[in-house]
């Protein structure tokens, strides 16, 4: 008779596990299968938000069998769920290093009552063969940030299902909420679009190149090909122009603001533009193993009709067959912004078109978000 009961035990253990909750009952749908990734995203545990914190310490006051547990839940179980989904292009854990920031916090109220001390005393007279869940509520707040910049935050309130069994893992509890929470999080930021250059333009009020940019579609008989409006404010925007004849010869366009709270000084403002641009080319020359490079001095210019404050500088260079090889970088500077110009042409082609060109672009003026930056740093 007692090899008869202890055949059992492990049958009637197998039975019941079937009625332990699949979890992937509280998993919400997205879209996981994302042409591009999604930015490099840094991962906190944070305090609560004091409304939450105040309600939590009034659960746990109101009896002696509840209680409010604040970020109780394996911060390493929210990263792993994250990376896991392979949707993100980094995850950093508690470290700086992603363009974004996801700041989460978590209250659990859990409640011991006669139900649960029950189901407790009966898996352990089983010596937990036979599984018995113990369930929780947890209601957690997902702040995006942008750069440690607010942009959004996502409330949610769900269920931590803890399984007590000696087939359970005992860290799955905690694993299968981080996956259920994901994936909420994950629904509602794509529904939102919440990583796009859009979104974070419109959360930060930065400069709108949509619809406050004005581009000539010609730079003489160079022809406008795509505009890309970069995610970073800081940034701008990108527009390219080709030759119809000579597909090689193109002017690349990038506006952005100013990276300075005063430009009393023009000259320096725009040297010093040139100068960044001028260390780029000289990376490009050393990668590509380019030969006799030569830099021209700085030319300070104006535009021809509105007379914008510009200036020039060419880099000359020839490949490993002796082929000659030719940047020329214009900056210029309109209400706040920078308007930069980079052929591969010399500048005597360059300047004629360039000079005229710039007259033609309206810019947006200083965007909220820029107007902030600005007045922290003076």
């Amino acid at each position: 008779m007692m090899h008869g009961r202890l055949t059992l035990l492990p049958l009637a253990a197998a039975l019941l596990a079937g009625c332990v909750t699949d979890p992937a009952k509280n998993v919400a749908e997205y879209d996981d299968n994302v042409t591009l990734r999604y930015p490099s995203l840094s991962l906190y545990q944070t305090q609560l938000p004091p409304e939450q914190l105040s309600e939590c310490r009034e659960y746990d006051q109101s009896s002696a069998l509840n209680y409010c547990l604040v970020n109780d839940i394996d911060g390493y179980s929210f990263v792993d769920s994250i990376r896991d989904s392979r949707l993100f292009e980094q995850v950093y854990a508690g470290q700086e290093g992603g363009e974004y920031e996801l700041y989460i916090s978590t209250a659990r109220y859990k409640s011991e009552g006669a139900e649960e001390i029950a189901a407790a005393a009966f898996s352990g007279a089983t010596l937990l063969l036979v599984p018995t869940e113990m369930s929780s509520t947890v209601k957690a707040n997902l702040t995006l940030a942008w750069r440690e910049i607010p942009i959004k935050t996502y409330q949610y309130e769900l269920p931590h299902v803890h399984t007590l069994s000696l087939f359970h893992d005992p860290n799955a509890s905690d694993s299968n909420f981080a996956k259920s929470l994901f994936s909420h999080f994950m629904k509602d930021a794509q529904q939102d679009d919440a990583f796009s250059q859009q979104f974070l333009q419109q959360a930060l009020s930065s400069s709108n190149y949509s619809s406050e940019l004005t581009l000539p579609q010609q730079i003489h008989d160079f022809s406008r090909l795509d505009t890309v409006i970069q995610r970073d404010p800081l940034q701008g925007v990108d527009t390219w122009y080709q030759h119809p004849d000579y597909s090689d010869d193109q002017i690349h366009l990038n506006i952005r603001p100013i990276p300075r709270t005063e430009w009393d000084e023009m000259e320096a403002v725009l040297v010093q533009a040139l100068t960044k641009a001028q260390k780029s080319v000289e990376i490009e020359a050393m990668e590509q193993q380019f030969n006799d490079v030569q830099i021209q001095d700085v030319t300070f210019v104006s535009s021809t009709q509105k007379a914008l404050p510009g200036a020039y500088l060419s880099v000359s260079m020839t490949d490993n067959t002796g082929e000659p090889l030719h940047r020329s970088i214009f900056v210029y500077a309109n209400e706040d912004k920078l308007i930069q110009f980079t052929t591969n042409f010399p500048p005597k082609w360059a300047t004629p078109r360039i000079t005229e060109a710039v007259d033609a672009i309206e810019v947006p003026g200083e965007s909220l978000f820029i107007a902030k930056l600005r007045q922290q740093h003076r």
